[in-house]
């Protein structure tokens, strides 16, 4: 789908203020008459180069106030019961559960648990991080507690 200089310049608009992508379709629909797939949308978005607005993440947001607040406290040695473990709403084909998951020392990351079973966990400090055992262990607690 190709948009005018106007309408694409109202769509960098709308994404510039903060607007969802299902808001701008409703837009593009109301005010230009526009009526286009949230996927086409999410394309389009790709092909102009249009960065999206992130919305903070409460719970990363507060871990690193944590994080800050709590400078004594070594890496090896974090507070037990810090650690956030958040189901996604949807889940990819594919994959039977994921979510995200903060750290005690503030690291966040997301985790996956493939329908054969495969578990994987990427954070933001990369391949290279380790967990503390006591955050692993809270960690795998709180999954069983969340898959039931």
């Amino acid at each position: 789908m190709t948009l005018s200089e106007e309408q694409i310049k109202a769509l960098k608009g709308w994404l510039g203020d903060g607007k969802k992508i299902s808001e701008v379709q409703t837009l593009l629909s109301d005010k230009f008459g526009v009526n286009i797939t949230y996927m086409d949308l999410r394309f389009l978005i790709d092909d102009l180069d249009i960065e999206l607005k992130k919305e903070p993440d409460p719970v990363a947001e507060d871990a690193k106030e944590n994080a800050g607040a709590s400078e004594g406290v070594s890496e090896e040695q974090p507070e037990s019961g810090k650690v956030r473990v958040e189901l996604d709403k949807v889940q990819r084909p594919g994959i039977l559960a994921s979510g995200s998951v903060v750290f005690s020392d503030g690291t966040t990351g997301s985790w996956q648990l493939d329908q054969l079973g495969r578990f994987g966990l990427s954070t933001d400090k990369g391949a290279d991080y380790r967990p503390s055992e006591s955050d692993m262990a809270e960690f795998q607690n709180a999954l069983r507690s969340l898959l039931g």
